[in-house]
């Protein structure tokens, strides 16, 4: 039985060791780590803090009603000093204790501030601030997209360009063994086979430096979804020529429908808002106030005799010297709403910008695409025939290194071109999926 026990447990941890996150494209990937990502975490619970933000600004606006109990036990009672005048006695005082041992004075009042403009206009502001934090999180999410789509397409792109360089460590340890047999047989001199053997020295030390790229790059995926570096990620997408080169343009035609651009322009909104409330400060605060209790006092504990009490009133005031404290703060309001215009103003040209650089960028991504396929597919056929031509002597093996050169260069050329496709038509889905 204690076999089998260890025998399970052998099982469940071989099986846990072994478990690892998988994504098969950069939608489930984005997904995962935007659910993960302590930013967006803490941009919801701000969210919700502007929420119960709203809650309490409409709170502050509404009656408020009280209920006290009051319960004394007077030890010694207060002293009062009466002047002996009311007694006809004008050159003495006399000593007084008023009140009975113990007093008890349950009651209710009730106040209501009815004219708190100020106190409205700050439910507005709490909502509109609401609607700013639901904004600000989707402007995360954007933002995030962006630095997972390009830290996404750089790790294809490390991964692609480590097939390359093992494809032609094989390739280079084909032409080495070539050079060798040469050598031997006295069709070549030593000055070719070590150039042979240099190349794939060089094609070996490129294939580790690819290969350091790619777990760095794989460790970098591994930080934006929250998941340690010593667990395992496997992304199973391969960069490839798109089967569809479209993409929706028409939100970048503009600037006002983005993210970045709303926000802006609801904290324009509320710092006018604000310099509105502060304005309204000055009016008086008019409240009303009612309140009803009972009250008793006696000698003993046990003998209560109740007496009731209620009154209503308004009450009007009003500052009629406090400092200059309004006016301060009505001109430092009216200061954080200019400033907030000139936020928007520059938000709205640096997304013009963007939104222009964007389009230049995809649209020339889309045109060097077909190119480079091509010429990664003319430079693979070059190299196969100067192989081809070098393996029966009719080529000699520097015009060889020239058309490997133009192979490594087509190589790079297309990965550099397919990932930057994909990371700029990603940021352009982030926008429309804002």
């Amino acid at each position: 039985m204690t076999r089998y026990f260890l025998l399970l447990l052998s099982l469940f941890l071989s099986h846990t060791m072994h478990a690892q996150l998988t994504f098969n494209n950069f939608q489930a990937y984005a997904d995962y780590a935007i659910k993960n990502n302590p930013d967006i975490r803490r941009a919801a619970i701000n969210e919700l803090i502007e929420r119960q933000n709203y809650y309490s600004s409409i709170g502050a606006v509404l009656p408020v009603v009280r209920a006290s109990f009051n319960l004394t036990d007077n030890l010694i009672r207060p002293t009062t000093i009466v002047p002996g005048t009311f007694i006809g006695r004008p050159d003495t005082s006399l000593a007084f204790q008023f009140g009975r041992k113990y007093l008890m004075q349950p009651g209710f009042d009730a106040s209501w501030n009815v004219m708190n403009a100020a106190g409205v206009e700050q439910v507005l502001i709490a909502k509109k601030n609401m609607e700013i934090a639901k904004l600000s999180a989707s402007l995360n999410e954007e933002q995030l997209k962006t630095i997972l789509a390009s830290s996404y397409y750089n790790y294809l792109l490390t991964k692609a360009n480590l097939l390359f360089v093992e494809k032609n460590l094989s390739v280079s340890d084909s032409l080495k063994k070539i050079a060798a047999t040469r050598f031997r047989n006295g069709l070549v001199d030593e000055l070719e086979v070590n150039r042979t053997k240099t190349q794939h020295l060089r094609n070996a030390l490129n294939l580790s430096q690819s290969q350091t790229l790619a777990d760095k790059a794989l460790n970098e995926l591994k930080v934006l979804v929250n998941l340690p570096t010593t667990e395992k990620l496997v992304i199973t997408e391969s960069i490839a020529v798109p089967q569809s080169l479209e993409a929706d343009l028409a939100v970048l035609n503009d600037q006002s429908k983005r993210t970045q651009a709303k926000v802006a322009a609801m904290r324009v909104e509320v710092a006018k808002m604000n310099r509105t409330k502060e304005g309204l400060k000055y009016l008086p605060d008019v409240n009303l106030f009612g309140n009803y209790n009972w009250q008793s006092q006696s000698d003993k504990f046990s003998d209560q005799k109740w007496f009731k009490a209620s009154a209503i009133g308004l009450k009007i005031e009003t500052v009629i010297f406090g400092g200059g404290q309004k006016a301060f703060a009505v001109k430092r309001a009216d200061l954080n709403y200019q400033s907030a215009k000139i936020d928007l103003d520059n938000t709205l040209h640096n997304i013009s910008k963007d939104n222009e650089s964007l389009r230049l960028d995809y649209q020339k991504s889309v045109a060097d695409i077909s190119m480079v396929a091509e010429l990664l597919q003319l430079s693979e056929r070059n190299y196969t025939l100067a192989n081809y031509k070098y393996s029966n002597q009719i080529l000699p093996f520097d015009q060889l290194l020239n058309v490997y050169t133009e192979l490594l260069n087509a190589q790079q050329q297309y990965l550099e071109k397919i990932s930057g496709y994909y990371a700029v038509k990603n940021k352009i889905q982030a926008i429309v999926n804002q």
